[in-house]
């Protein structure tokens, strides 16, 4: 796409909730010509959708972003009425959206296919500068119940009451706009026949799309990826279908076929026990969050008493070298923070060594002391790393269970995490999955493992306190340049010029060869929205470098 902000370009939306055929519609429609996501940018394909989902994981990770700005999110959505796009919340990603959109959709006309669209569409209708046209994927609810129940064991109340709310909030956002409903069980019945309709749609709307092309087509389809198949007698007779339900399943069913400018259908109101369940699930899950950060909380404060007792046993024995207790060392004292995987075993290895040559009294501290413990007006320096680098070391050493140099077995965490993910790169690009249970164990697992789930707001709190305390900062170097950064602090400290940095990888703790350090596109875009006051802080970090070095 040449530029969304110069021109109105068409593009194809292909709305539906999840599990109702839109990975395939969605395929179809761009084998007439439209352009799907960019390779490196498409949700990978699962058992679940063995022929590709056809999604674009950055613009996945959006949509879940704007639905969190707006107050709601994807697994319990709150109704949102008229206007919500206009919220004032949403101002930063709307300024976002469209970088984000044309760097998921290079080419032009895009398909754009994600089941969140059903309930953000009306934002990007508003944000891009882009001439829709809708394609809106009908499919029994009982037959997408059955299929969410199978792949992720979603309940058939609750599979029901999200269809419903989702199907509501398209209706509700697509009014005025050239649209066709078609249904999910007409492409795979008859492939070939619904590409020619939808070529037929498609053109009159203005998008220059090609004729099918049979092999493609019936290449494609496979009439095995349905399931289970329903009745319009089932749905009238299923006691768990509630009235609204089937009033909408009838409506949806009245809409199949084409509208130059789409009309909302009057519908009777939603299901009243809809928003009871979204409610209850809504508490489950924020209690189930505090309970999670309370254990990590708890996991923390026994690590850093276990720390602190050790400190205090090294004092009480006259030093943490066995030298002379630090009251009788006239130096001024500087504190060496250790930020976890950052470089600072190899630069505590080789400080520890010439400390007694130090113009200061070395005071190193655990990974349990932060910016708080250090007292306002004392030096301090540390080590900081470009934190996407840190979190492909993060969890390449704790995969390994930090060996050779040390030996710290998995926690029960880890042990799930690393079963699920084995590579940096599949736990980071799973932040934004489609599928639910994927990207839960994502987060779980960005919870659970060691130094990933420490932040650098672990020991600076927030950009403004770490700027407070700039007139105490002695030094910062950076992992990435670590050589270059320790020949400038031994000549700040008056260390020996035969001072040097350990070279092997057991001495530094480096990540031995072999382990996989690549991290996709869409894995990095995940990492710094997780990452992203770290970001801040590493930027702040070289700012303050480029004044004092």
């Amino acid at each position: 796409m040449s530029s969304i902000g110069g021109s109105v370009e068409t593009g194809v939306f292909v709305l539906g909730m999840d599990r109702s055929g839109t990975s395939t519609v969605a395929r179809l429609v761009s084998l007439l010509g439209l352009h799907p996501p960019r390779d490196d940018d498409l949700v990978q394909a699962r058992d679940t959708n063995p022929k590709g989902v056809w999604e674009s994981a950055s613009l996945v990770a959006f949509n879940r972003l704007i639905l969190k700005a707006a107050g709601t999110d994807e697994r319990f959505p709150s109704a949102l009425g008229s206007g919500w796009e206009r919220d004032p919340r949403l101002e930063p990603l709307r300024g976002e959206a469209p970088g984000a959109f044309t760097a998921a959709f290079p080419r032009s006309p895009p398909v754009w296919k994600d089941p969140l669209l059903c309930l953000s569409f009306a934002f990007w209708r508003s944000a891009l500068d882009v001439r829709p046209v809708v394609v809106l994927v009908n499919r029994n609810p009982l037959e997408i119940a059955a299929s969410a129940l199978r792949a992720w064991g979603r309940s058939k109340i609750y599979g029901l009451a999200l269809w419903e709310r989702y199907l509501r909030q398209s209706l509700a956002q697509i009014s005025g706009l050239p649209v066709i409903v078609t249904n999910y069980g007409d492409a795979l019945a008859e492939p070939l026949a619904w590409s020619e309709r939808m070529h037929a749609f498609l053109r009159e709307a203005g998008v220059p799309a090609e004729p099918p092309r049979e092999h493609d087509v019936l290449d494609f389809v496979d009439v095995g990826l349905r399931h289970a198949e329903f009745t319009h007698d089932d749905v009238s007779s299923d006691g768990d279908v509630s009235g609204a339900q089937r009033a909408l399943f009838l409506a949806l069913d009245r809409l199949e076929g084409t509208q130059t400018a789409f009309a909302t259908p009057e519908l009777p109101a939603e299901t009243p026990t809809n928003e009871a369940l979204f409610a209850e699930r809504r508490e489950t899950f924020r209690l189930k969050g505090e309970l999670e950060r309370r254990l990590e909380q708890e996991r923390q404060s026994r690590w850093s008493t276990r720390i602190r007792a050790r400190a205090r046993r090294l004092r009480e024995r006259g030093g943490s070298n066995g030298g002379p207790p630090e009251e009788a060392d006239p130096r001024p004292p500087l504190h060496v923070l250790h930020i976890g995987k950052t470089g600072g075993t190899a630069l505590k290895h080789v400080l520890m060594a010439h400390q007694g040559s130090a113009r200061y009294r070395l005071l190193f501290r655990g990974h349990d002391a932060g910016l708080a413990d250090i007292p306002r007006g004392e030096l301090f320096m540390f080590l900081i790393r470009d934190p996407l680098s840190r979190f492909v070391s993060a969890f390449n050493g704790r995969l390994r269970e930090d060996r050779p140099r040390y030996h710290y077995p998995w926690r029960d965490e880890e042990k799930v995490a690393f079963a699920i993910f084995k590579t940096p790169n599949q736990l980071a690009t799973a932040l934004s999955s489609a599928d639910d249970a994927e990207r839960v164990a994502a987060e779980q697992a960005m919870q659970g493992i060691g130094h990933v789930n420490t932040p650098y707001t672990t020991w600076f709190g927030d950009e403004r306190s770490l700027r407070a305390r700039a007139d105490d900062l002695f030094f910062v170097g950076f992992q990435e340049r670590l050589d270059e950064d320790f020949e400038m602090l031994k000549e700040k400290l008056g260390l020996p010029a035969a001072a040097s940095l350990p070279r092997g990888d057991t001495e530094a703790h480096r990540t031995p060869e072999g382990f996989d350090r690549h991290l996709s596109e869409t894995a990095q875009a995940n990492l710094r929205r997780w990452y992203g006051r770290d970001v801040a802080l590493y930027e702040l970090c070289r700012e303050l470098a480029g004044v004092r070095v």
